[in-house]
């Protein structure tokens, strides 16, 4: 009977382990969960943040532009010298940031600016990122990119964040128009999904090793009972008589 009871006390180890295995993973990948929705909120305050900057100190100097674009013919809007001013002054804001590629909307969905010249003058009316900020939310998703035509140059398999910001001089004024602020957060995620490996494993490691042991230790009082049961029988042999 006992060492029936510990075989299965064996048996039922591994199947603990097995399950514990299981709520390990699923807790790690809900964890992730919730690290990238807060890495994509605390990008989105960043992203909001910088288009304000823009707005307060340097919109009053673009606002025309931006407000008359759609009359200008797709040429004479990508060459238009207000395009290398709006890039000189976006560029000294995002010094130091993450920020990968902007790009200005009228309210229209025209692309009025972009960090990437190819882009300018194509249309993005139907977007629903744009859409809601056109309504006044700002809204981000992120996606993984295996070619990206950043600021400084093309990039490739990275991680991007993409904010639409709408565009007003204060909380009660009208947008005006939509900014797109794009930041590379590969390196964020690539930390993070590395010190969520390394407790993953520690942890997985960590019950492998409690329950070898707990094995080594019914092995050994499973060897124990045999040989007392084992002492037992033959001394019950010995203490019988012989029948004659």
């Amino acid at each position: 009977m006992i060492p029936r009871l510990l075989r299965v006390l064996q048996y039922g180890q591994w199947l603990a382990l097995a399950i514990l295995v299981a709520v390990v993973v699923g807790l790690s990948l809900f964890y992730r969960g919730l690290v990238l929705d807060s890495l994509v909120e605390g990008e989105t305050r960043s992203n909001v943040a910088l288009t304000n900057a823009f707005v307060n100190a340097l919109w009053t100097s673009h606002a025309g532009f931006v407000a008359r674009a759609g009359e200008l013919a797709p040429r004479d809007l990508v060459t238009n010298p207000e395009i290398q001013l709006i890039e000189r002054d976006l560029h000294v804001l995002s010094r130091g940031l993450n920020v990968v590629k902007v790009k200005i909307y009228d309210l229209r969905g025209l692309t009025v600016f972009s960090t990437d010249p190819g882009q300018i003058g194509e249309e993005k009316s139907a977007n629903q990122g744009f859409l809601r900020a056109r309504s006044g939310e700002a809204a981000s998703e992120i996606t993984r990119r295996d070619h990206f035509d950043a600021w400084e140059g093309a990039i490739s398999d990275r991680n991007i964040i993409s904010t639409y910001v709408p565009v007003r001089r204060n909380e009660l004024a009208d947008v005006e128009a939509v900014f797109e602020v794009y930041t590379d957060v590969t390196e964020l995620i690539e930390r993070m999904e590395r010190t969520q490996w390394q407790v993953l494993t520690a942890l997985i490691i960590g019950m492998l090793l409690v329950c070898v042991a707990m094995q080594l230790l019914l092995v050994r009082y499973r060897r124990q009972i045999r040989q007392e049961y084992d002492s037992r029988s033959f001394q019950g042999r010995r203490s019988t008589p012989a029948i004659r």
